[in-house]
């Protein structure tokens, strides 16, 4: 296997970063959205 540049391994990081913040927002807004239909 070869060595990952620099910018290659920022470049996952980066991606997969990004990808847990939209499953946490998702996540909240979720709950947000139950939360609200649980005061109705």
């Amino acid at each position: 296997m070869r060595q990952l540049k620099a910018e290659e391994m920022s470049l996952l990081v980066f991606h997969y970063s990004y990808q847990n913040i939209q499953i946490t927002s998702q996540r909240m807004e979720n709950t947000t959205t139950y939360m609200q239909g649980q005061n109705i």
